[in-house]
């Protein structure tokens, strides 16, 4: 009960920001007014703030953020393996996504940050290993910005591989 309501607080302060956020975007056809195109070279820490905590702690956003703590770095390692050396494109994945569903007014810069995330997020596909306890959430991420590209076979396989993947992963338990 605790963790839900924890959730549901989290996705109302989420849509909360999103919506501020939107509200003060220009609506002409560029991208987000303020940052620029690609979010691996700018970001701003309402951004950074709607992503998991682990993200703190990947390449690029330790050093950018100055959140370079060993100790984290290390635990995170233990908790997701070697993989975890990939994970800053997963967070600028997902950064992508947010600025597609919360910051663009226009169909265009929806589409480009959809497409960019999809690469991000075959980035760490790629790479991973088949038994890495967040591929089968990073194939759902990717599986739903292909849907919302209206590439909906592409990421229903995408789905499906997460859900086969799922069964033999189990469910991440992360601290």
């Amino acid at each position: 009960m605790k963790a839900s309501k924890s959730i549901r607080y989290l996705c109302q302060a989420a849509f909360a920001l999103g919506s501020v956020l939107a509200a003060s975007i220009p609506a002409h056809g560029q991208g987000v007014p303020g940052y620029p195109d690609d979010v691996r070279y700018g970001f701003d820490p309402r951004e950074v703030a709607l992503l998991p905590r682990y993200c703190l702690y990947t390449q690029i956003f330790r050093e950018t953020l100055g959140t370079n703590n060993p100790n984290e770095f290390k635990r995170w390692t233990l908790v997701m393996g070697s993989s975890f050396n990939n994970m800053h494109h997963y967070c600028w994945g997902l950064m992508n996504t947010n600025r597609a569903l919360f910051l663009v007014h226009t169909e265009r810069w929806r589409k480009y940050y959809f497409d960019m995330s999809i690469g991000e997020f075959n980035y760490v596909i790629n790479r991973a290993p088949p038994d890495f306890k967040l591929l089968p959430e990073i194939l759902t991420k990717k599986c739903e910005n292909l849907i919302r590209l209206d590439r909906g076979p592409q990421g229903v396989l995408e789905c499906e591989r997460a859900i086969a993947l799922s069964g033999t992963t189990g469910h991440p338990t992360l601290p």
